[in-house]
């Protein structure tokens, strides 16, 4: 693949004012210098400081979009909307909580343009990746539950499918964008199979990652996730 010529990374950030800056600094410093990039971060429903901190963020850096709605749009709907938004010819997401490093992330961008993919992922459960932090027990029987289920629904090969790391070619997201039918955490999942049944090459790359607290994801959320996942294999 030929060089990019610009670099999109959105960032979906409800009520992350304790998280946000940090990641931004992280990020930003990290790949500014070494590509033209532009950061979008999605706020959506926030009832805490997390609008005015991006904005004086951005004020004082190149390249930091912000991107405002009134209503909760989910994990899903909030990239959606960010991917819609972006300029890049590589656009990716990654969460605002900073679980995964910047230097793992240029990692996974590195591998799609090296091995000329469509799609990069990064997994916590390959044999190469490194787990700073762990998961508490119960997260981490959910999350191999979920994708014991996630494979047996939709065929699909990935490890780590809620991993929220990602990076794709704006010409695949183009293409799989349209059909996109999920708008909460079940997002990634519809996103790799869709990408997979359309013929697009993706990796996985293991990396190194860090339990972060106060997750936006609750139990409760997977009776629904899994619902709007059978709804969307049987359409």
């Amino acid at each position: 693949m030929k060089k990019p010529k610009h670099f999109s990374i959105i960032i979906p950030a409800h009520n992350e004012e304790r998280r946000i800056k940090r990641t931004l600094e992280r990020f930003y410093k990290f790949f500014s210098k070494k590509y033209k990039i532009e950061i979008i971060v999605v706020c959506d429903g926030n009832s805490d400081k997390t609008e005015s901190i991006v904005q004086e963020f951005a004020a004082k850096r190149k390249n930091i979009k912000l991107l405002t709605f009134p209503t909760r749009l989910g994990k899903g709907g909030g990239i959606l909307k960010g991917i819609k938004a972006a300029r890049g010819d590589i656009i990716g997401y990654v969460d605002a909580d900073s679980a995964t490093r910047p230097q793992d992330y240029n990692k996974i961008f590195q591998t799609l343009i090296t091995k000329n993919l469509d799609g990069a992922v990064a997994s916590r459960y390959l044999k190469e990746s490194k787990i700073l932090i762990e998961q508490p027990l119960y997260r981490i029987f959910l999350s191999r539950g979920w994708n014991l289920i996630v494979h047996t629904l939709f065929q699909i090969p990935f490890t780590d499918t809620q991993c929220g790391a990602k990076i794709f070619t704006a010409k695949a997201l183009e293409f799989v964008v349209p059909k996109m039918e999920t708008y909460g955490f079940e997002f990634d999942v519809e996103l790799l199979w869709r990408m997979q049944r359309s013929g697009f090459r993706i990796n996985e790359v293991p990396i190194t990652w860090e339990h972060k607290e106060q997750s936006k994801f609750v139990v409760s959320d997977i009776i629904g996730m899994l619902i709007r996942l059978i709804r969307v294999r049987l359409s």
